[in-house]
């Protein structure tokens, strides 16, 4: 296939005695194509790969397989001439500036997302030369240039070339411009790709952007673009791992949220009042259940996270209705439990542990055992799983609930002058992953764009989705 369009193979089956009446036919790969029942295969379009095809006649059977190779070049700009683009092909160096800055090299991205905006540095272009390939998949597409540089590829060539993509192959992608006749490149990326696309919806607080008019929270529904899902500098907020809760601050004033509120999420996106409280600390970064049943309060310790003060302890709530649920086997215990977390199945939680007086106050984050099949539920001794000489907080449980990815600085959020980076603590082995690559580092390098003085250790508050896709963590 050299355009995207798809190709046909007819194909036929045949025993000793010649063609039988009645074929049935079968493919191990839809992805790749399809085959009719009278042997027609067709190929999706720009997907590449190779499908066993199977011919079925009584107990007689047969196979073959068939092949889909995409070699396509595109040109998206009519005033490119044959010499412009037989100049981006040769390449050039013109802009020393021109550089990667988002996405980075070997970004893992899966499977049905909207295809990223190619960010570059240096000066703006009139046009790029973009490649990418991998296995049977190479595609070349010429592209509008714009000031500063974003290239986007077109939808349909980034699907195809995902599900091209194998589990441990590496895509191949380079961009050369052209700007007043001088070409600059080819600079390269690889990425992988993840077997499997990502479900349900990412919820993200957001204060400078367009959509968020000084804070708000947002969500992306995947293969969608970002909506708002509740305004009003409404952003210290917890989503259950059913993606069936909300539980947030409201309309923040100075000091701490004015109100705080839990709403009901539905699969068609929409978003229903449950309860409103006139303590804005209450559900603020409250931990939610799995199931949305109930919320943990994040405890306020004077001023460790920004946007909250004064003092507010630790309890157990119904999220519909907003009553204190009693639980002693936890209040016994933990009064402060900041940054708080349920495990994606509900039998632990994980907090950052204030004691009155501790010398290792923020510095200590703590899992519990839950049993939420029992009424009240039933909360198991506390055990320390990091001690650390710096601040420690936002446990985010992996999908398993074996281990913890958290946030390691000085101080729990990140107004100014905070550094913090990304650790794993392995629940069973208490072992430490410092997550080299996550913060920033390669082979001892600091690979991000502007530098590791301009970008190392602002790694902040990790959440990781609860379900593993395509072998991955997100």
């Amino acid at each position: 296939m050299t355009d995207g369009s798809p190709t046909t193979l007819q194909l036929t089956a045949k025993t000793s005695k010649g063609e039988p009446d009645s074929v049935t036919w079968l493919i191990d790969d839809v992805v790749v194509g399809t085959v009719s029942q009278d042997g027609l295969f067709t190929a999706k379009g720009w997907v590449a790969g190779t499908a066993k095809v199977t011919a079925r006649f009584g107990q007689l059977e047969a196979s073959t397989t068939v092949t889909v190779q995409v070699k396509a070049s595109q040109s998206l700009v009519d005033t490119l001439t044959d010499e412009d683009k037989d100049a981006l092909r040769t390449g050039g160096s013109s802009d020393p500036a021109f550089r990667w800055l988002y996405p980075y090299d070997k970004t893992v991205f899966p499977r049905g997302l909207t295809a990223p905006v190619l960010q570059l540095a240096g000066s703006g272009a009139d046009a790029v030369r973009v490649t990418m390939s991998v296995g049977d998949f190479e595609w070349e597409g010429f592209l509008p240039g714009s000031t500063p540089l974003q290239v986007t590829i077109p939808q349909q060539v980034w699907e195809g070339m995902t599900l091209s993509a194998g589990a441990m192959d590496y895509v191949t992608v380079t961009v050369t411009k052209i700007a007043g006749g001088q070409v600059t490149g080819p600079i390269t990326h690889e990425y992988r790709i993840a077997q499997g696309k990502l479900t349900g919806t990412i919820y993200y607080n957001s204060y400078n952007s367009t959509l968020a008019g000084g804070g708000a929270i947002l969500r992306v529904r995947a293969g969608q673009q970002a909506e708002v899902v509740k305004g009003g500098c409404a952003v210290c907020h917890s989503v259950s791992a059913n993606g069936n809760r909300i539980a947030t601050g409201l309309n923040w004033a100075d000091g701490n949220p004015i109100d705080s509120g839990t709403f009901a999420l539905d699969s068609s996106g929409t978003v229903t009042p449950l309860w409103t409280d006139p303590d804005g600390r209450k559900f603020s970064f409250g931990a939610l259940t799995p199931d949305g049943t109930y919320v943990l309060s994040n405890a306020v310790v004077g001023y460790e996270i920004r946007g909250l003060e004064g003092t507010f302890e630790s309890k157990l709530w119904d999220a519909a209705t907003g009553a204190e649920v009693p639980a002693p086997t936890f209040t016994d215990q933990v009064k402060y439990a900041l940054t708080p977390q349920f495990s994606p199945d509900g039998t632990k939680l994980a907090f950052s542990w204030f004691r009155n007086g501790h010398p290792q106050n923020g510095k200590v984050i703590a899992v519990m055992s839950v049993d939420l099949t029992q009424s009240p539920p039933v909360f198991g001794p506390v055990e320390e799983v990091v001690t650390s000489s710096q601040v420690v907080g936002w446990p985010s449980f992996t999908p398993d609930g074996q281990a913890l990815l958290y946030h390691e600085g000085n101080r729990f959020d990140t107004e100014q002058d905070s550094f913090a980076e990304l650790r794993l603590v392995d629940l069973t082995t208490r072992q430490i992953s410092n997550l080299e690559t996550l913060n920033g580092w390669a082979s001892g390098t600091f690979y991000l764009p502007y530098g590791e003085a301009e970008e190392a250790r602002l790694n902040y508050e990790p959440t990781v989705l609860p379900v593993a896709v395509g072998g991955y963590y997100w």
